[in-house]
């Protein structure tokens, strides 16, 4: 009996101590449901708090959307009128440029043009001396000898002496002076330096005549002074020949006018330049015509209306055969 009520005790013991164990435990535990109750708390109001700081962002989003939006949508409208801004430049350089060529033009136009008084002049030796007239030249060809006696006149020498005074007790000056003073014009607005090899004279004489100079038939053959065909800008092949042996002899490049048939019977002049070679053009060339009364040595035929280049062009050249040719002097 005595160790039935001891073994009681003991367990009455051991239940006590655990019982004591299990109410701290629970004490224990009931500190931690309010710590974790507090730490919830704290991170719903976190979790609030961060879900408003989210609404506050997203309207923030939305907002810079908006604004980028509208940023794009003025960029555009600023991209389209700098690119009208820029069509409103271009067309604008294009009419200065315009104008510019134009202005030039007209300069060009108004320092290369004749008056009445040398027209009048050039008419009276052309009804004495030139087709038809009564002093016209003999020989088959002698239109080519008159064109080369006008290319000289207008270099500046006197070469119809009785028209020549009329001229001059008329006017107070010398027609091949005169003519000569427009000449020098031309070659200034050419370009032509002095220091620029034979190749290159030829090369700048044959642009400008490229733009300033058109070709244009005529009624009736009239064989025109340089600075007549420089005056009005337009001429058929011999006034473009004359022209072009003129200037050519006015910058140091000895030259001829020539006339030119084909096996059509069809005839055309053309200039003839007294050099050895075109430097890296190609080129149709005599290698002699003292017996047309040059000087010896190599002719390059030379064709006004065509650049440089172009001079080589041997199914135009090699369709004409020489009838007859004047040297400018």
């Amino acid at each position: 009996m005595k160790g039935l009520v001891a073994s009681l005790s003991i367990l009455l013991l051991v239940a006590a101590a655990f019982s004591g164990y299990l109410f701290l435990e629970v004490n224990r535990l009931q500190e931690e449901v309010v710590d974790l109750t507090s730490s919830v708390e704290e991170l719903q109001a976190s979790l609030k708090e961060a879900e408003g700081e989210n609404e506050r962002l997203k309207m923030e989003v939305e907002n810079l959307t908006s604004e980028r939006d509208s940023l794009l949508k003025e960029r555009e409208l600023l991209l389209d009128e700098i690119r009208r801004l820029e069509g409103e430049r271009d067309n604008l350089t294009l009419m200065v440029e315009e104008l510019e060529e134009s202005l030039s033009r007209y300069i060009s136009q108004e320092a290369l043009r004749i008056g009445s008084n040398l027209t009048s002049y050039y008419d009276a030796v052309r009804a004495r001396y030139g087709l038809g007239g009564e002093e016209y030249g003999e020989g088959e060809y002698p239109g080519v000898e008159f064109a080369a006696k006008l290319a000289y006149h207008d270099l500046g020498n006197p070469c119809w002496p009785k028209i020549e005074e009329e001229f001059h007790e008329a006017l107070g000056v010398h027609s091949h002076e005169a003519a000569w003073r427009h000449l020098e014009r031309a070659l200034s607005l050419a370009g032509v330096d002095a220091e620029m090899d034979a190749v290159e004279r030829v090369e700048r004489i044959l642009s400008f005549l490229h733009e300033h100079v058109v070709y244009q038939g005529e009624v009736d053959e009239v064989i025109r002074a340089p600075v007549e065909t420089l005056s009005l800008g337009s001429g058929d092949c011999d006034d473009y020949s004359t022209l072009a042996a003129a200037l050519l002899e006015a910058v140091g490049v000895d030259s001829a006018v020539a006339i030119f048939r084909d096996t059509e019977d069809n005839y055309h002049y053309m200039a003839l330049i007294h050099l050895n070679d075109l430097g890296v053009y190609n080129y149709t060339y005599y290698d002699d015509l003292t017996a047309q009364g040059l000087s010896p040595g190599r002719w390059i035929v030379i064709e006004p209306q065509y650049l440089i280049e172009r001079q080589g062009y041997l199914k135009w050249f090699n369709r004409w055969s020489l009838e007859a040719a004047a040297e400018i002097d």
